[in-house]
């Protein structure tokens, strides 16, 4: 009923990957984050792909949205550890599909989801 009420309804599509790179390189820039943010950014749009792309084969029944790619950088320079980040900014899933997409991301990223150190931000 509520869908009902638009009389047009336009479909968005996720950006390519490039273009979420930019934009995730821009908020990470403003937030200060230098080091280390070219392999940050590659993992999180990779990531953020594959699961769109398992979505669209019907393989998992939720996405990453480049909202929440940017609520992952934002959470990033906030905790420190990007591990923490992808669980509080993924707490909206099921249990099952938020350990999922956190065992993809370690696999997308080598396995080095804990940083040891918080990252360099510039003030």
């Amino acid at each position: 009923a509520f869908l009902e009420r638009f009389a047009v309804t336009f479909v968005q599509h996720y950006p390519t990957p490039s273009v979420e790179s930019k934009m995730l390189v821009r908020v990470l820039t403003q937030l200060g984050v230098t080091e280390g943010l070219d392999k940050l950014v590659e993992d999180l749009t990779t990531w953020a792909d594959i699961i769109r792309r398992t979505f669209n084969d019907g393989g998992v029944e939720d996405v990453i949205s480049t909202r929440r790619l940017i609520t992952i950088c934002k959470s990033y320079v906030i905790w420190g550890k990007l591990e923490k980040s992808i669980e509080l900014s993924t707490n909206r899933f099921d249990t099952d599909t938020q350990q999922v997409f956190l065992e993809l991301f370690q696999k997308v990223s080598g396995g080095d989801v804990t940083p040891e150190e918080t990252p360099e931000v510039s003030v």
